[in-house]
């Protein structure tokens, strides 16, 4: 469970206000009764516990008994050498991984090493900040993840061996990210690069992409590090997953680097350092991600995986549909769903969408499947499996753009423009609008390239005037990946009033 640290506090500041009544109360009105005596031991047993969860001032002795609890909680052995004179080293350990802790004889935090089977134990600078500061909590959640690592059938010799294909396959991952070309803000990295914002495994988390982001979520990291973005965005940690049949991983990098251009490359597996096991990579969304079924199966063709039975769940914009939907109750409460027009509030009046699909494509027709947990055997996989990706999570934001539930009285606005909306379930958007100046229709074209790109095209009929380029729309639907938006802008343009600028 993730604990936020700053509603702890308001948690803890509000049961001292709590008991500091109470014993108000009880000194004002003489009240003794059993009831106000096992209301203030609730909660002080309350404030207790949840002060276990506040970091403690950096250079303050280590709670050991409670570092053993720790470790105990988690399934883990726990033991003390107290044979030095001025230092104590702590062991937690298993059949897979060891910590050591250093300790000075005034129990302060020294070195805290981290070794895995025969690899020699290395210092983790991140576990050692945890534990200088008590936050255990934080450091339990390492420990369960370095044991999730593992968490594998057969002896440990063979779980070591896939630790190391880990190992390989983290180590290729980093090397070809940092060997491409800088980006210049967190957002473009993540939306640019091809594998994404990559933040290497620390202790027990997962070493994780960041591949696609939001307008609205890039507005709040637009200021920040790589390495301090957080959970914003869709991400994807590398990990290990059990699988029915065997597989051939690599206990070796296959990164190979050319000497001329620093450019990296894969190699297939070497058959001498490959190894057969019943398990692959696995990268685990953050989230699921719709997608047409035809889109799901390139996937799996990308990482040469059979179909282990991918739950259909409806044509893809009505699942997308439900999403918003679910979103908006969840915050808001009931919603109206009308299913066929939805309508979107903007400057000028109401944007009336009607969402359909391009029935001319036949990925429109398809039933959507949800991508969570995606299997590979081969670091050059994942390049496919992230644009594939990144192309789906951008026509979904599109397409749900034009879900956003309204709470408004729709009937108090004069002016209703009606928009059709078609799309074919992956990379292309057709949106069909009135001229303001003509009253014909006009159409703009949304593509939603392999890499992630997006570009506009507008259509108008012979003779209409054109005050919009398709530079203007395509900077505007690749900044917002709003379709409401994308229309306002062009009839705002096309209107009368802007026909000489």
């Amino acid at each position: 469970m993730s604990v936020d640290e700053d509603s702890v506090r308001v948690l803890v500041e509000s049961m001292k206000k709590r008991i500091e009544e109470l014993e108000s109360y009880i000194a004002k009105s003489g009240d003794q009764a059993a009831w106000t005596k096992t209301c203030k031991s609730t909660m002080e047993s309350c404030l207790s516990r949840l002060t276990e969860f506040l970091p403690t001032p950096e250079g303050q002795a280590l709670d050991v008994p409670r570092l053993e609890k720790v470790a105990r909680c988690c399934g883990l052995p726990f033991d003390c050498d107290l044979s030095g004179n001025t230092s104590t080293t702590c062991y937690i350990s298993c059949d897979n991984f060891f910590l050591e802790i250093e300790l000075s004889s005034e129990s302060i935090v020294g070195e805290v090493k981290l070794g895995h089977g025969d690899i020699a134990p290395r210092p983790q600078e991140k576990l050692q900040a945890l534990l200088r500061t008590g936050r255990y909590v934080a450091f339990c959640r390492h420990l369960r993840g370095l044991i999730a690592i593992y968490d594998l059938p057969g002896p440990k010799e063979d779980r070591a061996t896939v630790y190391s294909a880990l190992c390989a396959v983290e180590e290729d991952v980093l090397a070809y990210s940092k060997s491409v070309q800088t980006y210049a803000t967190p957002v473009d990295t993540i939306l640019r690069h091809p594998l994404g914002a990559v933040q290497p495994r620390e202790c027990g988390k997962l070493m994780r992409t960041t591949f696609f982001i939001s307008p609205i979520s890039a507005a709040d990291i637009s200021s920040k590090e790589v390495n301090d973005i957080g959970n914003a965005g869709v991400s994807g940690s590398v990990a290990v997953a059990m699988t029915l049949g065997n597989h051939t991983l690599s206990k070796k990098p296959v990164h190979q680097v050319k000497e001329s251009t620093h450019d990296v490359t894969f190699a297939p597996i070497a058959s001498e350092s490959s190894i057969n096991v019943p398990c692959t990579f696995v990268l685990l969304l953050s989230e699921s991600v719709a997608a047409p079924s035809s889109v799901a199966h390139q996937v799996l063709e990308a990482t040469k995986m059979q179909d282990t039975g991918l739950t259909p769940s409806g044509l893809l914009h009505s699942v997308l549909h439900r999403e918003v939907i679910s979103e908006a109750q969840s915050i808001h409460g009931p919603t109206q769903d009308t299913h066929q027009r939805h309508d979107v509030i903007v400057p000028s009046g109401v944007l009336a969408f009607f969402v359909g699909v391009d029935k001319s494509q036949s990925t429109s027709t398809e039933n959507a499947v949800r991508l969570q947990e995606i299997h590979f055997t081969h670091p050059e996989q994942l390049l496919t499996v992230i644009k594939l990706l990144r192309r789906q999570l951008a026509y979904n934001v599109l397409i749900k753009s034009c879900f956003a539930p309204s709470h408004a009285c729709i009937n108090s606005f004069s002016s209703v423009q009606i928009v059709d909306v078609e799309g074919d379930g992956m990379s292309s958007i057709r949106v069909t609008f009135e001229h303001p100046a003509t009253k014909n229709l006009a159409c703009v074209v949304v593509t939603i390239k392999l890499d992630g790109v997006v570009s506009a095209r507008l259509a108008l009929a012979d003779g209409d005037p054109c005050t919009c380029t398709d530079d203007v729309a395509t900077k505007i639907a690749s900044q917002c990946l709003a379709l409401p938006a994308l229309v306002y802008s062009i009839r705002k343009r096309l209107s009368p009033a802007n026909e000489s600028t």
